[in-house]
Formats: structure tokens, C-alpha cells, sequence
């Protein structure tokens, strides 16, 4: 009897070993899927960094060159408002001279008529 229990507890053993190696090799498969899916998951973030330091960077240069086209526009749109404002007092004095000579030349026909 004493070697049916030892054929027993070994069947045992083996049958508890077995059990272990399974388990072992199911979630040793499923960890080493889970870390080369977190290296990929890694590399993809690395990627995803770069490209945001990137775009950071073509940002940065963008605003930098809007704020060069803003102040040449704000330069431009000052001395365009500012040709205009002289024109229009050129062209006031203009008039007002071209009335005052029509006076004076009314009134040298009107002493001259009279």
C-alpha cells in the first residue's frame, strides 16, 4: 500500500507540476506580448514627442512671422493712411487757392468793368 501512496503522491506532484508549467507558459506568453506591446506602445509615444516638438517648433516660427507681417502691414497700412491725409489737405489747399484766384480775378474784372 505503501507504494500505491507513493505512486500517488507523484502523480500528484507530477499532475501539480504540470499545472504550474502550464500556467507558467500561458502568462510567460501573455507577459512577453503585453512588454513587446508596451515597447511598440513606447516607440510610438517617442514618435508622437517628436513630432509634437515639431509641429512646437514650425508654431513658434509661425507666430514669429505673422508678428513680421502684422508689424509690416500696421508700417504699410500708417503711411498709406498718412500719404492720404496729406493728399486730402494738398488737395483742400489746392481748392482754397483756386478760390481765393477766382475772387481776386472777380474782383479785378469788377474794378476794371466798373
Amino acid at each position: 500500500m505503501s507504494d500505491v501512496m507513493t505512486w500517488g503522491a507523484m502523480l500528484a506532484a507530477l499532475g501539480a507540476l504540470g499545472t504550474i508549467l502550464g500556467f507558467w507558459t500561458r502568462y510567460s506568453d501573455r507577459i512577453t506580448k503585453a512588454e513587446s506591446r508596451a515597447q511598440i506602445a513606447e516607440h510610438a509615444a517617442e514618435e508622437a514627442k517628436k513630432k509634437a516638438d515639431a509641429a512646437q517648433d514650425r508654431i513658434t516660427l509661425l507666430d514669429q512671422a505673422f508678428a513680421l507681417y502684422r508689424e509690416r502691414v500696421a508700417y504699410e497700412y500708417t503711411s498709406r493712411e498718412t500719404l492720404r491725409e496729406v493728399e486730402n489737405r494738398l488737395a483742400d489747399a489746392i481748392d482754397k487757392l483756386g478760390d481765393r484766384f477766382d475772387r481776386a480775378l472777380e474782383q479785378r474784372a469788377h474794378h476794371q468793368g466798373g
